[in-house]
């Protein structure tokens, strides 16, 4: 699974941070595993959520899971992404 996303125009001068985060993480029985965190050509269960890139995947072998359970979660959503007018900051 990958996540990816148009991130709003950061600072030129700033250590590369996202503006808005977004975090993937995928759940296969009793396993969570974050985006871009890997053991080898992998995923691993745990590890902290990716805050400095705007395109996340998660690989799992063949037949790891029988069913699994995709979720998209908001850490930040400091600017609007989408120029629709509206006046709350929105993401893609």
């Amino acid at each position: 699974m990958t996540l990816a996303w148009t991130d709003a125009p950061g600072s030129t001068t700033a250590s590369k941070e996202l503006v808005n985060n977004l975090d993937l993480a995928v759940t296969a029985g009793t396993n969570i595993y974050k985006g871009n965190v890997y053991n080898g050509q992998y995923s691993t269960n745990g590890g902290t959520a990716d805050g400095t890139n705007n395109v996340e995947s998660v690989f799992l072998p063949a037949g790891a899971a029988a069913s699994f359970v995709v979720t998209i979660s908001a850490a930040q959503i400091s600017a609007d992404d989408i120029t629709n007018g509206s006046a709350l900051p929105e993401q893609d």
